[in-house]
């Protein structure tokens, strides 16, 4: 994925052009014209202004929260509430899909500015700077109805049963510290196989992923969901990318203003 890692205008040396005239007589023009790095993916308008480069995003497919688009690149509830906070602060982006893993190496390496949503690990912080908080989703345990699965109020209920989770969530982490016997699913859809498939006793997730899932899929009336927690939605700013904290900043202020002027709220009940 190409990501600009030099900003500005580049100037050529002055050129020089001749344009003759009906006269014969040949008039001198010089000529600076500006050229834009394609790197730079600057923009120029038709009145010769010259528009803020798009702060480069990238993020996971989450059905329903974020989604590639027909008509933009992506589409989603934590896509609208991103874009809309940006665009408060004046500033445009541009937003790439990647899996999980990826996107989060990309950000890290500084090949965007940031990533989200993400929840917030302490291990992160030395690639990320964290955003206030979007918002909060609840976390916990899918078990199929047909299983007659006794209720689950924590995770030491789950004894030694086998608990399929999305690889390279923080949720993994929290089965590992609890001790529970888990298996890894690429993806959030092969989660979801992963518990009609027998593969796995339990999934562990966030609802706000698998619920729009399984609601595609026609299979909402055959899971149980047990909520054991909440999980805390940022953006993470990477701090190898060139001035992030003015980004960041710039965000922060944007996110204050669609929360200000309704515009935040506007968006989470289109959704709801």
């Amino acid at each position: 994925m190409a990501t600009p890692t030099h900003r500005g205008i580049h100037r050529t040396k002055a050129c020089w052009s001749f344009t003759a005239k009906n006269t014969g007589l040949v008039r001198l023009s010089r000529v600076i014209p500006l050229l834009l790095s394609a790197a730079t993916m600057n923009m120029v308008n038709i009145s010769g202004t010259i528009a803020a480069e798009p702060v480069p995003l990238v993020a996971a497919i989450i059905p329903g929260s974020v989604e590639p688009g027909l008509e933009t690149a992506a589409i989603g509830l934590n896509v609208e509430l991103i874009r809309a906070a940006f665009k408060k602060a004046g500033l445009a982006t541009k937003i790439d899909l990647l899996p999980w893993r990826r996107a989060k190496v990309v950000a890290e390496v500084g090949r965007a500015a940031a990533l989200f949503t993400c929840s917030h690990r302490p291990d992160r912080e030395r690639h990320f700077l964290y955003s206030s908080k979007i918002r909060t989703v609840r976390t916990g345990i899918y078990a199929l109805v047909r299983n007659n699965s006794p209720k689950i109020r924590s995770l030491s209920d789950i004894g030694n049963k086998l608990v399929g989770v999305t690889a390279g969530y923080n949720l993994q982490d929290e089965l590992n510290d609890a001790n529970i016997a888990s298996i890894d699913a690429p993806d959030d859809h092969a989660l979801v196989s992963m518990l009609f498939t027998k593969q796995s006793e339990y999934i562990y997730a966030s609802e706000d992923i698998i619920s729009p899932i399984m609601k595609r899929l026609n299979r909402a009336a055959h899971v149980r969901f047990f909520s054991l927690g909440t999980d805390d939605l940022y953006v993470c700013f990477s701090r190898k990318w060139p001035g992030v904290a003015g980004i960041a900043e710039k965000f922060e202020l944007g996110l204050r203003g669609i929360r200000a002027n309704g515009t935040f709220d506007q968006i989470i009940n289109r959704y709801r």
